[in-house]
């Protein structure tokens, strides 16, 4: 009688190990979809003129249209930040409909405006 109770316990809970498993696998993309986002630091968007601003893209799926605004001094390190993290990127892809926008400086720090 406890042999029985023994493997019902330790099926039920080998059920349950593989259940979780094969989730976290299905939605791992949105359990951990801030691993595949990249943030800018607030001291990489300072500028003096407007052509010190550009773009670097922050998002593995492309849901965003140019991406976040920053100096161009720090657009190489984030484009290989964004290579690195998006190699393996298998989640969703977001096919966005883009307004025109621009980098601008503003009161010393990039922004991204409607042109």
């Amino acid at each position: 009688m406890g042999n029985s109770k023994i493997k019902i316990g330790l099926s039920v809970f080998i059920l349950i190990i593989l259940v979780s498993g094969a989730l976290v696998f299905k939605y791992r993309y949105y359990i951990f979809r801030d691993w595949y986002r990249i943030t800018i630091d607030e001291k990489h968007q300072y500028c003096q003129r407007d052509e010190d601003c550009t773009f670097v893209r922050t998002r593995c799926d492309g849901a965003e249209c140019l991406g976040k605004p920053v100096n161009k001094l720090f657009k190489e390190d984030y484009e290989k930040k964004h290579n690195w993290k998006c190699r393996d990127y298998r989640g969703l892809s977001i096919d966005m409909q883009c307004i025109a926008v621009e980098s601008k400086c503003i009161n010393g720090k990039c922004r991204i405006i409607k042109k």
